[in-house]
């Protein structure tokens, strides 16, 4: 914005822009530091806007790293689980199994 009114002022003023041609000229110079400055800026943005996202994408791996544990975590106590239940269900048919084959012995004696 300032850049585009210090040209226009120079460019529009007149009887006296011959007496400041040197002086634009000076602030070409100053335009060209400035923009340096300005894309260094810049750089520097960029630079820091990557370090902060850098940071959330570490802390969002570092959150799903401890999700994924604790789901593995999980998954080994449910398949515990799963084992138990078998187990039980496995007891059972031969609780009853041993009932049946005891119940048909009385039978045919």
């Amino acid at each position: 914005g300032s850049v585009s009114a210090s040209k226009t002022a120079a460019e529009g003023g007149g009887g006296a822009a011959a007496g400041r041609a040197a002086v634009v000229g000076g602030e070409g110079g100053v335009r060209g530091s400035s923009r340096a400055r300005a894309e260094e800026v810049v750089r520097v943005s960029e630079s820091v806007q990557g370090s902060v996202e850098e940071e959330r994408l570490r802390a969002v791996i570092d959150r799903l790293r401890d999700e994924a544990s604790e789901l593995r975590t999980r998954l080994a106590e449910a398949a515990r689980e799963a084992d138990r239940l078998r187990q039980r269900e496995r007891d059972g048919e031969q609780r009853r199994a041993a009932i049946d084959a005891k119940r048909q012995a009385a039978e045919a004696s």
